[in-house]
């Protein structure tokens, strides 16, 4: 009998150690787990934070892609309008030139229509002779002098 408690003595220890054994290895184990979620929440964590960032990034450069569309916008609209004021000017002036075109010849064929006797050197009407002329003044000026004080 006292064998077989000695026999049952040593089993039972085989028995707790073993039991010990695996205890410190599901202890290990949930560490393992518990590491391993931690990592994973991290990661997570930091993942979402670069999808935020990018989100962020994103929403920022097409806010600017926005502005700057509509800046240039702006800038057409401004663009077409200065060539519409542009083009009514040339208008106007191609009006003003053809008047001018047209006056011009006008005055052709009114000179062309006076006698030859009336026409002096160079094509030029000839000059009365009784009209008195002003003498043209001449303002000379010295270089060096600022003014009437000097």
């Amino acid at each position: 009998m006292a064998q077989a408690r000695a026999d049952f003595a040593r089993e039972l220890d085989k028995l707790r150690e073993d039991a010990q054994r695996s205890e410190e290895r599901l202890r290990a184990a949930e560490k393992r787990a518990l590491l391993e979620i931690e990592r994973e929440r991290a990661l997570a964590t930091r993942l979402q934070k670069d999808l935020d960032a990018a989100v962020q990034r994103a929403e920022q450069h097409d806010e600017r892609h926005r502005t700057e569309s509509e800046t240039l916008r702006g800038q057409l609209g401004d663009a077409r309008h200065q060539a519409g004021l542009m083009q009514g000017r040339l208008d106007a002036l191609e009006a003003t030139n053809a008047a001018y075109v047209d006056e011009l010849e006008t005055l052709r064929q009114k000179l062309s229509a006076v006698p030859v006797s009336d026409v002096g050197i160079a094509g030029r009407p000839a000059r009365r002779t009784g009209v008195a002329r002003k003498p043209m003044r001449t303002v000379r000026r010295d270089r060096g002098a600022k003014g009437p004080t000097g």
